[in-house]
């Protein structure tokens, strides 16, 4: 729903004034149906028997003795009681009565004789009632002073209510900010942990259910280190296992290289070289971006020096880098994913490598283009994945590790990484990075 806050803070603030205008209307409607409707019908009961009986106490007089006994009537009940000729009509009922005064009107009409159906009222006098009654061919008005039902709510009583909801709304952001300062503090960790760095220890002293939180995070943040750790260390291990018959290898084929097989000797040489960078790739893709931290570094100034490396050793890798702002980076990880990706345009395409770089509103675009044979679009995402190869790659060594430690090196610097077929044929090997942190 797009009317609903995204944030818990504002939706448990909305929630809360929900509750509290629930709570005033409950509380208003139980008012009126169990106090104020009582109230009017019994107060209609008794100016309804005020009238039926002075209207039986004027029938039981004499015609000539009724204009006489009024005012002693008037003198002695709370009602005045008027001949129709004396006066003008009474006020009409004012064009804005409350609810309340119109439901006691009509309780009113339906509790009095049949003949006096002209009933009124009037704010004069703290609230006046009329209603004309016709008595023996004479018409009279009879009135009921101080009679006020006016439901509307006073000032006062609206000043108060505010006053509460004002209270209400700021207890309610107390609240909600001391819940919400642990998660803030919960979420800035896992975004550390995310690129990950270090991560320190989140603090367990507070409630039970924000310190069981807490607990599990450093839990789980503890685990995850040892077991990168572990990994590297086993991979670290195998490395230098595999190198030691290695180096024992190579001495074996610099002594067969004297009997005169020079081609077996280069042959082997190269095998040799070979398996030592696919330990190499293994031990990147361990390592890749972990315990290094991040700092602002010049992106264009990397890329001129992977270029300029590759130029030292004879290949040709042409380059057109816009200039940019330092950006947060991992600068040996960026290095090394930015040199896989020319050494897989080398080693596949063979010709016309450009490396461009490209500044965007948000980002910076890196892109490794090459002339080769390309990757098959259903290819694409699986060669991101370890140990994948893809069908061109047959009689081309390599351990399908490059790819995946690009992919790793950029998640890490929340950036894209993607493969696209370029125009004119070939692949294009495309980075964004996020220019800032935030």
């Amino acid at each position: 729903m797009k009317f609903v806050p995204r944030t818990l803070f504002y939706r448990n603030v909305l929630l809360l004034l929900g509750l509290f205008v629930l709570g005033l209307g409950s509380g208003a409607l139980a008012l009126r149906e169990r106090v104020q409707k009582p109230r009017i019908a019994q107060l209609a009961v008794i100016v309804a028997r005020q009238i039926r009986l002075t209207e039986a106490a004027i029938e039981a007089l004499p015609p000539e003795h009724r204009a006489l006994t009024r005012p002693w009537f008037n003198a002695r009940s709370g009602g005045a009681l008027l001949l129709t000729e004396a006066m003008a009509d009474p006020p009409s009922d004012p064009p804005r009565m409350s609810l309340v005064n119109r439901q006691f009107l009509d309780d009113l009409r339906s509790r009095i004789p049949g003949s006096a159906r002209d009933v009124r009222w009037s704010p004069n006098q703290g609230g006046t009632v009329w209603v004309r009654l016709s008595i023996g061919g004479q018409g009279y008005w009879f009135t009921e002073s101080g009679v006020q039902l006016d439901g509307e709510l006073p000032a006062a009583g609206a000043g108060l209510l505010l006053l509460v909801a004002l209270l209400s709304m700021t207890g309610s952001a107390l609240i909600q900010r001391r819940i919400n300062a642990p998660l803030a503090r919960l979420v800035s960790a896992a975004t550390v942990l995310a690129k990950g760095e270090a991560v320190p220890l989140l603090s367990e002293d507070a409630p039970r259910e924000i310190a069981t939180v807490s607990r599990a995070f450093n839990q789980m943040t503890a685990s995850l280190a040892r077991m990168d750790a572990d990994r590297t260390v086993v991979l670290a291990g195998v490395s230098h296992d595999l190198r030691t018959p290695l180096t024992k290898l190579r001495l074996a084929i610099e002594m067969l290289s004297k009997e005169g097989n020079e081609s077996l000797t280069v042959s082997m040489l190269r095998s040799a070289a070979e398996m030592d960078a696919i330990i190499d790739q293994f031990l990147d893709y361990a390592r890749a971006g972990s315990g290094e931290a991040t700092r602002d570094a010049d992106l264009d100034q990397l890329l001129r020096e992977c270029v300029e490396r590759y130029a030292v050793g004879g290949q040709v890798v042409l380059s057109s880098l816009d200039e940019l702002p330092d950006m947060p980076l991992r600068v040996q990880s960026i290095k090394r994913a930015v040199e896989n990706l020319i050494e897989n345009a080398l080693r596949y395409g063979g010709r016309e490598v450009l490396i461009e770089c490209k500044l965007g509103k948000e980002t910076a675009r890196v892109s490794v283009m090459d002339r080769g044979p390309g990757i098959p679009a259903g290819e694409m995402d699986a060669l991101k994945k370890p140990f994948a190869r893809g069908k061109n790659s047959a009689g081309i060594p390599g351990s399908g590790l490059g790819l995946a430690i690009v992919d790793r090196v950029i998640g890490l610097h929340f950036g894209q990484f993607t493969l696209l077929p370029r125009a004119g044929g070939g692949l294009e090997a495309r980075i964004e990075l996020p220019l800032s942190s935030g």
